[in-house]
């Protein structure tokens, strides 16, 4: 079983297994050990800085001494939702105790634990926007309790970022303060809201109690929590009935219809994410294949029609949202980092429901490109927003007065490993390539993989096998190895190639395919010692968009393996990335190249370079482009 962004747990659930973020380790001098260790040395101390220098913590302690005395009230001061920053950096602080053990860390989240449980109102409310002044809450709040849940209070939002990072706590120390204090809240809000004629009947706002409620299901087994989750959803089309009239609403909350009769991404895109994640957690447990059939014809609306080259999602700044078929202007891209992280959510969910390869490789786009965007190489700023394209007016942050994007990546990157295997009965599904040790439960063993490769930047991959008996090997083969960076149909490369790859065990090279769900199996009795050596060639290509994209017809984009490439003024000083014409049959080489002190494989061609994307912004501001212009196509 899986449980969502918490690793292997205590109940069925998916029809595959995702291996624990605990049982897989990266090499500390791996791409990804590398960035975890920058958010454990930077950036996770650095957000929970943040937390305490923005008064974020703060207002629990106000909200903590408002219920010690009735007669202590206080001005408010940031958003209405900052709450959760402060649930989503301890769950960053849960997942990176579970792997590094550290009593002083430890010992503070407690502290921090304690005075939120202070902050809680005796039958389990919690939003300090309320408590720390009850008279006068915050304006976006209301004047009484789920007054505005339907639109966006977040009293709901943070209660699924709560559950999540309690759940993650609980995890990581055996320690139940803190899921006392979720549950206590998820009581609450089931006792005031639901189907009975007595209670209120609203949805969520913004989406994200549908998630973590499923978690507090998980953990407590206690079936009112999934419930709630179900009925959240379910209620959805009815509860928004008050915007019957305005069509647009309706779109950017996902009312415009049941969610089940929903075949097209519309609306707010990092709430539609969180909501179709939920959608894939309550189908796997109840196996409602009506929840199914919504998401697998939303998730291909994305990818075919909604969804940029670097994985970004989200086409307009002022709705934050999916628009029309086919509108992804650069220039304006918002593509939020958290939509990206959303996006990595709901791809990973419905890989572990229908075990294709194709999940995987839209979860991979996202993690090297649009989320991996949202933080600096020295893990101490940030973006909010990742266009594809600048005329110099984009540079990263240090802090944000809506902080959602910085502390979800404080508690993103160090799960990361979780993605990497997979299990299904006596079969072992490799997602992906870095260098690590695992430990793979396996019906009642453990199987022991250890991989070795240089991952993103090569395509060589060493995998040596410590586990004895029959079982299958499920290698996945990357998209971008066929005629497409990325399913769907919405990018082609531009030029055929003869990249290859093999596939050889214990030096023998195998004859054998891809199967339809974009994986090689391998079959065998295992011994201690056995190999796999996996050759992909990396090429660096050219991609082109359908004609339908207006914004970059005929323009092209460089891409090699998983790494969208982009033109940065930077490193082409007397060049206007805006207005280069490129031709898509150009040769491109490969180049050791630095940025900000840290080593890139980098692209030339034409006397130009290229960056990968996720490394661009490092050097002032400055324009950069992805798409280039081109010749007719």
């Amino acid at each position: 079983m899986w449980v969502a962004s918490c690793g292997n747990r205590d109940a069925a659930l998916y029809p595959a297994n995702g291996v624990s973020f605990t049982d897989v380790h990266f090499d500390g001098d791996s791409f990804w050990g590398e960035r975890q260790k920058t958010a454990r040395t930077v950036t996770l101390p650095y957000c929970l800085g943040r937390l305490e220098d923005t008064q974020r913590i703060q207002k629990f302690v106000w909200a903590g001494m408002h219920n010690a005395d009735t007669s202590l009230v206080f001005a408010h001061v940031g958003e209405h939702y900052d709450d959760s920053d402060v649930y989503k950096v301890l769950e960053g602080v849960a997942y990176t105790l579970q792997n590094y053990p550290d009593a002083e860390l430890e010992s503070y989240a407690d502290s921090l634990i304690d005075i939120i449980a202070k902050a809680q109102e005796p039958d389990g409310y919690l939003m300090t926007g309320r408590t720390m002044n009850p008279a006068h809450p915050h304006p976006r709040v209301g004047a009484e309790r789920w007054k505005y849940i339907n639109q966006l209070s977040h009293e709901l939002y943070m209660l699924g970022h709560l559950c999540e990072s309690a759940v993650a706590y609980y995890y990581a120390t055996g320690k139940t303060a803190y899921l006392d204090v979720a549950r206590k809240y998820a009581d609450c809000v089931c006792e005031a809201i639901g189907p009975e004629e007595t209670k209120f009947h609203y949805s969520t706002g913004h989406q994200e109690a549908e998630i973590g409620l499923v978690k507090l299901y998980l953990v407590t087994g206690d079936r009112k929590y999934l419930d709630e989750a179900e009925y959240f959803l379910d209620v959805r089309y009815e509860s928004f009935q008050e915007f019957k009239d305005d069509s647009t609403a309706l779109r950017w909350h996902q009312a415009f219809q049941p969610v089940v009769d929903q075949r097209e991404a519309w609306g707010h895109v990092v709430k539609a994410l969180y909501m179709y994640s939920g959608m894939a957690d309550i189908a796997a447990i109840t196996g409602r294949e009506d929840y199914t059939e919504a998401i697998d014809a939303i998730w291909s609306n994305i990818c075919s029609r909604k969804m940029y080259l670097t994985g970004g999602m989200g086409s307009r700044h002022g709705s934050e949202s999916f628009e029309a078929d086919y509108d992804l202007p650069n220039d304006e891209a918002y593509c939020e980092t958290c939509a990206a992280i959303a996006g990595v959510f709901f791809n990973y969910r419905m890989f572990l429901l229908h075990r294709q390869s194709k999940y995987i490789d839209l979860l991979e786009q996202m993690m090297y490109n649009a989320a991996l965007d949202g933080i600096s190489l020295e893990g101490d700023t940030f973006f909010y927003v990742n266009p594809l394209e600048s005329s110099g007016g984009h540079s990263r942050q240090p802090w944000y007065s809506t902080a959602c994007c910085p502390s979800n990546l404080s508690r993103f990157i160090p799960s990361l490993s979780q993605y990497m295997y997979a299990t299904e009965g006596n079969r072992i599904f490799v997602n992906l390539y870095q260098s690590s040790a695992a430990s793979i439960p396996l019906g009642r063993s453990r199987i022991g993989i250890r991989q070795e490769t240089d991952y993103p930047w090569d395509g060589d991959v060493r995998l040596s096998v410590d586990g004895r008996g029959k079982f299958d090997l499920k290698l996945r083969i990357p998209g971008w190895m066929s005629d497409a960076p990325l399913p769907g149909g919405l990018y082609s490369y531009c030029c055929p190639s003869d990249a290859s790859w093999t596939v050889a065990v214990n030096g023998v090279t195998l004859e054998t395919a891809v199967s339809e769900d974009g994986y090689v199996l391998i079959s065998r009795k295992w011994k201690p010692g056995d190999t796999v050596e996996l050759h992909m060639d990396m090429p660096a290509r050219t991609v082109r968009v359908r004609d339908e994209v207006e914004a970059d017809r005929n323009r092209i984009a460089l891409v090699r393996g998983p790494l969208v490439y982009c033109m940065e003024e930077a490193d082409n000083p007397g060049t206007d990335p805006l207005t280069v014409h490129m031709d898509p049959d150009a040769a491109i080489d490969t180049a050791a190249f630095s940025v900000s002190g840290r080593n890139v494989v980098a692209l030339s061609a034409e006397n130009h370079i290229f960056v990968p994307y996720f490394a661009w912004a490092h050097r002032g501001a400055g324009k950069m482009e992805v798409f280039l212009e081109t010749t007719e196509l």
